[in-house]
């Protein structure tokens, strides 16, 4: 599966997730959006494992909070995805689902369940439901030499994580990019793949809706796998930092 990395800060939500659909073999079938969004509400909803249910399972919820309401959508949620049954190939397919959103009763919030065969290195287990306080990570893991090349910081203390990952969480993705994923019980496929691809959008969520923005976009190509490059990744972190630098200096500039 794919990766996405998400969290929670005191007033809002993020997500950051990659753009690319593959089949079995790791070959790229489409490039898009993997993030729905509410149309007037505050939630958005990412997916990893099957695309077409996944994507159904996005949009379906997003409708519901437009037009029920959050709370109405989470509690539907929690309540029917244990139904999906545990995934078994030529049967049921199998899905990551992921939301973050803003709840009239919880604020910020961020709820997470899978249907995979077996429990996640982080012990969350299959059809449970849960609600990750802080940051969530799902995807290939990056050892210490990785998140040191990645240019990524340490968080300071009392940082809000939302404006902490929009920055940093996007180094990561690009770590995370250039790590071949190995299959989990389930997967179709053996040997390694590079499963993070087409762009990566950072999409927020605060009281007043979500929005999403694409701030990095990566040469890949639909027919053809995945193959990132050590140097691209290197050259999009450095002008995501002066980006980050530039925009900075611009409200400091408009402050004075």
């Amino acid at each position: 599966m794919s990766a996405f990395i998400a969290g929670v800060g005191e007033h809002s939500a993020i997500l950051i997730t990659d753009a690319a659909a593959y089949d079995a073999g790791g070959t790229v079938v489409a490039i898009a959006p993997k993030v729905t969004t509410g149309k007037v509400s505050p939630i958005a909803v990412t997916t990893r494992g099957a695309h077409v249910l996944g994507m159904r399972l996005q949009q379906a919820i997003c409708d519901q909070a437009d037009q029920f309401g959050v709370d109405y959508a989470l509690e539907n949620f929690a309540r029917e995805f244990p139904r999906v049954g545990i995934a078994r190939h030529g049967s049921v397919d199998m899905v990551h689902v992921h939301i973050i959103a803003w709840s009239l009763t919880h604020g910020a919030i961020q709820l997470s369940a899978h249907n995979c065969p077996h429990a996640f290195g982080d012990g969350q287990e299959p059809l449970v439901v849960t609600a990750p306080a802080g940051h969530y990570i799902a995807g290939t893991h990056i050892d210490q030499a990785g998140l040191t090349a990645s240019g990524m910081r340490k968080r300071h203390e009392g940082e809000d994580l939302v404006p902490y990952l929009t920055v940093e969480g996007v180094k990561l993705m690009e770590a995370m990019r250039l790590a071949p994923a190995k299959p989990i019980e389930g997967d179709s496929w053996a040997g390694e793949q590079y499963l993070i691809g087409g762009h990566i959008d950072v999409t927020v969520v605060e009281m007043l809706g979500a929005k999403t923005e694409t701030v990095r976009t990566w040469p890949d190509v639909v027919g053809q796998k995945i193959v990132p490059s050590v140097e691209a990744a290197l050259s999009n972190i450095n002008a995501l930092l002066g980006a980050f630098v530039a925009r900075t200096a611009a409200r400091k500039s408009r402050k004075q």
